[in-house]
């Protein structure tokens, strides 16, 4: 039985140029649109070292997604290798148009490329545009037949889609043997990121995006708009870096409180959000609430969000067994004196921390690992 997966590590490529031009693009809504490829500031093998199963205290799940095209990098073949040979499972979100970084990709070893999936998505007008839709859909071909693995490709429910709709889900399945999973556009200009960015009625979209039957849908509409306030484990069980600079944070929406590429002899220091996230609600629970973040939050295993209801073939029987489990299996939960400290650190000793003692910071920062273990 292969090695359960201990953290879930997502990775920002901080690209903002991409090689198609789609009318919903949400990059192109924001200032940080530069259209430019990222300047790499440590090389694929230092990531690797500093990213060592020893160093993350085991297997990680990585998710490697880019603000544009995040295949677009020319070095981003050599940063999924050397994770690869790391040991830990890398999952790459792709537009899937650019063949000839994913050809390269699939040279690596059968041992690497069953570790390997693929996050395809679909822009379906975009590529029928381009002359690209045979293409892409035969380059999902092409994956799994090397041995890697795939998630359902993913639309967003944009206005321009609405009148094809039903021909999209004809295409998908006869080409993947599955629905899409589905997600509506948003306007990402609005700081609570829940106004829809259409021109029908929410119930109209809604309807259509319930005719999926889509888990990460379905699990996108239970949390949106409610900010969560569980302990959450993120920030320890899981963390999001960026890969040009080593800044991690502990979540999506939360700001770097160490860089971990800089100094590789150093341990990294993870320590749980806890009950006070800032976030309005939690954008990215489809990964991080499905792998377990939030013990008692009942969700689906992450698994069954690449599977959808159909299945399809998609996923290998080990990488379908791999994504099944939750990160409960393989990390300690804390106990109650060491939460309500942690949450004592958020709520209180950031405001005040530069009027304690130094003695005093320092017997806080020992106390806390005293009740409870960061080891299996």
């Amino acid at each position: 039985m292969s090695e359960k997966i201990r953290r879930i590590v997502d990775i920002f490529v901080p690209v903002t140029a991409c090689n198609l031009k789609c009318s919903y693009c949400y990059v192109r809504q924001l200032e940080a649109n530069t259209g430019k490829l990222p300047d790499f500031q440590y090389s694929p093998e230092h990531v690797g070292k500093a990213l060592s199963k020893k160093r993350l205290g085991g297997r990680a799940f990585v998710n490697i997604c880019g603000f544009g095209e995040t295949l677009l990098p020319p070095d981003i073949v050599a940063y999924v290798r050397v994770l690869l040979e790391e040991g830990h499972v890398v999952h790459i979100v792709s537009n899937m148009t650019l063949n000839n970084r994913i050809d390269k990709i699939l040279e690596f070893p059968p041992s690497l490329l069953k570790n390997l999936l693929f996050g395809p998505s679909l822009h379906y007008l975009e590529l029928k545009r381009i002359g690209k839709l045979d293409d892409f859909f035969g380059t999902l071909r092409r994956i799994r037949k090397a041995g890697c693995s795939l998630t359902r490709p993913g639309i967003v429910l944009h206005d321009d889609y609405i009148p094809i709709i039903e021909e999209i889900k004809a295409v998908c399945m006869e080409r993947l043997g599955t629905l899409p999973e589905v997600s509506i556009a948003r306007d990402q200009t609005d700081e609570s990121c829940t106004r829809m960015q259409s021109e029908y009625s929410a119930e109209k979209l809604e309807q259509i995006a319930e005719s999926f039957e889509c888990p990460t849908y379905e699990l996108r509409k239970k949390l949106l708009g409610i900010r969560r306030t569980e302990f959450c484990y993120s920030g320890d069980w899981s963390f999001c870096l960026n890969l040009g600079t080593g800044e991690m944070t502990k979540c999506l929406y939360g700001t770097s409180n160490q860089n971990i590429f800089k100094d590789i002899s150093r341990p990294i220091h993870f320590e749980a959000t806890g009950s006070n996230c800032k976030a309005p609600w939690c954008m990215c629970g489809m990964i991080y609430l499905a792998w377990g973040t939030i013990p008692e939050f009942e969700c689906p295993p992450f698994s069954l969000m690449c599977l959808g209801r159909e299945g399809g073939n998609v996923l290998s029987e080990e990488m379908k067994e791999l994504l099944s489990h939750k990160l409960r299996e393989m990390n300690h939960e804390y106990n109650l004196l060491k939460k309500w400290l942690i949450n004592c650190e958020s709520q209180f000793l950031s405001r005040t921390r530069q009027m304690l003692p130094t003695w005093l910071k320092k017997t806080v920062k020992s106390i806390i690992p005293i009740f409870g273990t960061d080891k299996p």
